[in-house]
């Protein structure tokens, strides 16, 4: 696979049984370091609880339609937070 680009939802879990969800667009790639992923939310409304959750935690699930999930980090990309780009998580402090 080179490249993915279709629908997934972006969960922001609150506890075990709570959860926030918005559906987004996604482009995942192959690259020398493993993957890329950039996205953008489907619906404009969910912009502000979006970047209220993720100023509080970048830690969202990636989900997909077949509900297999990856953990990432969510990094803002342009000016109104729609559009971001994507880090699969990882427990240790990340250099850049």
């Amino acid at each position: 696979m080179d490249a993915y680009r279709g629908s997934a939802w972006l969960d922001w879990w609150t506890n075990s049984s709570l959860r926030f969800s918005t559906e987004v667009t996604v482009v995942i790639s192959t690259s020398e370091a493993g993957w890329e992923a950039t996205g953008r939310l489907v619906e404009d409304d969910d912009l502000q609880g979006f970047e209220i959750l993720r100023d509080l935690d970048p830690l969202f699930s990636l989900r997909f339609a077949d509900d297999s999930t990856i953990p990432v980090t969510v990094f803002s990309l342009d000016n109104n937070g729609a559009g971001f780009t994507l880090r699969e998580y990882r427990d240790e402090p990340e250099d850049d």
